[in-house]
């Protein structure tokens, strides 16, 4: 980066030097920066898209085949189910 040659006049060249450094670097990081927001908004983009496929109603149960087309959703509902196995135990008198 060239300064102007007035307003270096009286400076000493190590600190012109150190100046023209940093001036560099700010426009690396401003570059690295805009390429970083427009990646960003492109993962942004493809979230959104991937939200939406998510919360797209099926077209048939997937238990029955049943045809789903046009009937509105009533409950979404999500449970765990643990199974146990039962034990036998045994009665003892003491």
């Amino acid at each position: 980066m060239e300064f102007d040659p007035a307003i270096v006049a009286g400076l000493p060249p190590e600190f012109v030097a150190l100046v023209a450094g940093l001036v560099d670097r700010v426009e690396k990081l401003e570059a690295e920066n805009a390429a970083l927001r427009a990646e960003n908004e492109t993962l942004r983009a493809e979230n959104a898209a991937l939200k939406a496929e998510i919360k797209a109603v099926p077209e048939s149960c997937p238990g029955c085949e049943a045809d789903l087309t046009g009937k509105p959703a009533e409950l979404f509902d999500r449970r765990q189910v643990a199974e146990f196995v039962e034990k036998p135990f045994e009665v003892r008198e003491i």
